[in-house]
């Protein structure tokens, strides 16, 4: 009968199988943001933008 409670009230392996959550979703979320299209798109949009407007300005500054 000790063993058995004593089973039940073990929480050594909780620990284990919270920390195994914890991965699985900190691994799903950096697939979601990092996976083709998505983030990377949206980012590197956000870049060609900025190089666009970057050297736009510039050739304003050069012509004046």
């Amino acid at each position: 009968m000790n063993a058995l409670k004593n089973f039940l009230n073990n929480e050594d392996g909780i620990t284990a199988i919270e920390y195994a959550i914890i991965g699985v979703a900190m691994s799903s979320a950096l697939y979601y943001i990092f996976n083709e299209g998505g983030f990377i798109q949206s980012l590197e949009s956000a870049w060609s933008t900025m190089t666009n407007k970057i050297n736009q300005a510039g050739g304003i500054v050069e012509n004046n």
